[in-house]
Order: C-alpha cells, then sequence, then structure tokens
C-alpha cells in the first residue's frame, strides 16, 4: 500500500472513529439522562466503527449503487465485527463488555437484531451520503499534512491505547483483591474465634476501601459499559457497580440539594 493511500486510510478510521464515538455517546447518554463516555479508549474514539467503516468501504462499493444489498451486506458484515469484537475482548480481558441477552434475537449476547438494522441503515448513509464528502475533503489536503496527521492520530491512539488497557487490568486486579477479601471474610466469620475480630475488621476495612473508592479510570469503564460484567469476579464486578451507582445517585441528590437551598436563600 503506498503513503499516501496509508495516511488517507488512517484519515478515514479516525474520523468514523470520532463520529462513532458521538453517536455512542448520543445513544447511551439520552436513555441514561446523563453523559456516558462510551468506548473502550479514554478519548472520543470508537474504533470498531473505524474499521467497521473501513471494512464497509473496502467491501461494499461494489454494490453501493444497490441500497437493498447494501444494507444487508452492510447489516451482515458491521454485526460480524461487532460479534469478534466481543468475543476477543472477552478472551484478552476475562470481561463482557456488552450483553445483548435481554433484547430479541440476540446471538449469545454479543450481537441483536435492532443493534444489526442500525448498523445496515449506516451502512447505506456512510455509502451514499456521508463518506462522498469526507473523501473529497481528504483528496485536498497535500501529502505533508496527511503524513504528519495520520503520524499525530496514530501517537494519540497508542497512547490511548496503553492507558486504557493498563486501567482494565488494573480493574481486573482490584476485583481479584476484592475476591480474595470476600472470601477471607467468609472464612474468618465461619470460624467464629475471638482471635480473628481483629484481622476480620481489618479486611471489612479493605472490603469497603476496595469497593467504595474508585480511581477515575475505573469510574469512566464501568460508567461506559453498565452492563460490563468479569467472567472471573462476577459477584464482585456486581459490587463495584453498586457502589459506583450508589455514589452517582448521592452526587445527585447533593446536587440537586445545593441548588435548591440557593434557590431559597434567594427567595429570602
Amino acid at each position: 500500500m503506498e503513503t499516501g493511500v496509508l495516511c488517507k486510510t488512517i484519515f478515514f478510521f479516525f474520523i468514523y472513529s470520532f463520529m462513532g464515538w458521538v453517536c455512542e455517546c448520543i445513544y447511551c447518554s439520552i436513555p441514561a439522562r446523563k453523559f456516558i463516555n462510551r468506548g473502550f479508549l479514554t478519548g472520543p474514539l470508537c474504533p470498531v466503527y473505524g474499521f467497521g467503516a473501513l471494512l464497509v468501504i473496502w467491501m461494499l462499493t461494489p454494490v453501493s449503487g444497490d441500497i437493498g444489498m447494501l444494507f444487508i451486506f452492510g447489516l451482515l458484515v458491521t454485526s460480524a465485527l461487532e460479534y469478534v469484537t466481543s468475543l476477543l475482548l472477552e478472551k484478552l480481558f476475562h470481561m463482557k463488555w456488552w450483553d445483548y441477552s435481554t433484547k430479541r434475537c440476540n446471538i449469545h449476547g454479543r450481537v441483536c437484531l435492532l443493534n444489526s438494522v442500525l448498523f445496515g441503515i449506516l451502512s447505506v448513509l456512510l455509502m451514499s451520503g456521508i463518506h462522498p464528502p469526507i473523501q473529497r475533503l481528504v483528496n485536498v489536503l497535500s501529502p505533508t499534512a496527511l503524513l504528519i496527521t495520520a503520524y499525530a492520530f496514530c501517537g494519540i491512539l497508542l497512547l490511548d491505547l496503553f492507558t486504557s488497557v493498563h486501567a482494565t487490568l488494573q480493574l481486573n486486579g482490584k476485583l481479584k483483591q476484592l475476591h480474595t477479601v470476600l472470601e477471607e471474610i467468609q472464612e474468618k466469620s465461619v470460624q467464629r474465634h475471638h482471635e480473628f475480630g481483629e484481622k476480620l475488621a481489618r479486611l471489612r476495612e479493605r472490603q469497603f476501601m476496595l469497593e467504595h473508592h474508585h480511581v477515575f479510570s475505573h469510574r469512566r469503564i464501568l460508567r461506559a459499559f453498565p452492563h460490563l460484567n468479569s467472567t472471573r469476579y462476577h459477584e464482585e464486578a456486581a459490587r463495584l457497580r453498586k457502589s459506583l451507582n450508589e455514589t452517582w445517585v448521592k452526587s445527585k441528590n447533593k446536587v440537586k440539594n445545593t441548588y435548591h437551598d440557593n434557590r431559597m436563600c434567594r427567595k429570602k
């Protein structure tokens, strides 16, 4: 692949990754009635959308004039990508990042009919209305500008990928620690010896710290994927989600009370 073509491909990847992130944030934030920074990465990118768009462009250009074929094959290609992505993330991190088990016509909770139909529609929109003007815009850029931008984008992506993977591994480590602490608490509680009282108190304090003190990166991951589950530590992941939701509700109520008190003071 020539350098110019490669740079344009990278440019398209980042554009559609960003557009996918915007779509995901809107789609998930509206029903949740709060902003959700979706995606595995911390930055405003959803790479699965970037790869999906490139696959649609590369594979479906021959049928771009047939909306019906474009919809059907776009649905199949993007759904296959979502399924494989879900499977790979689960195998790599022992976590299930999304779960469509409660939705109709799903396959192992990894893909569902509703999302697949939406992806098919997006494929039609991409090929018929979105990609042509973006392609013309990218073609206007000079080779030097494309090269510099591509290098910059790749550097940012690698940095974000490193920090996101590191945060995910740390979260896995936290779940393992919580699992160990809960097992020790159960063991000491069953034994009921007086000498274990102090040890049990320290363990419960450690449990509280693990469940209620979250660094930013862990909070972001849990909020970005509300149905995130660990294939190894299911109960521990549920505890973290519960404590995070409780913290969110308390913060929300605190803001409401402060706003209400300020309004009452102004009226006085």
